[in-house]
């Protein structure tokens, strides 16, 4: 995968994550408190400055409640209509 394919899905997970989080009223302290990261390491996986590993993804999609399967899906749709 080139470096602009990899850039715009973690533009596209980032913006699905903030979503969520903003969406469920929840601050990014919190969440980073919840995954044991820094608060600057979820602003940069939510405005794509970081490439995120799946551990932190999928610690935040279980915080956040969000099945893994349907945000892999709804990822891959988003993908594909780009």
């Amino acid at each position: 995968m080139n470096k602009e394919a990899t850039h715009i899905i973690s533009k596209q997970i980032g913006s699905i994550l903030k979503f969520e989080r903003m969406r469920q009223h929840i601050t990014i302290a919190t969440i980073a408190d919840a995954v044991e990261v820094n608060a600057s390491t979820i602003v940069s996986v939510e405005e794509a400055k970081h490439q995120a590993s799946f551990v932190l993804i999928y610690g935040m999609l279980q915080y956040l409640k969000i099945n893994p399967t349907d945000f892999f899906k709804l990822l891959e749709r988003n993908e594909s209509s780009s």
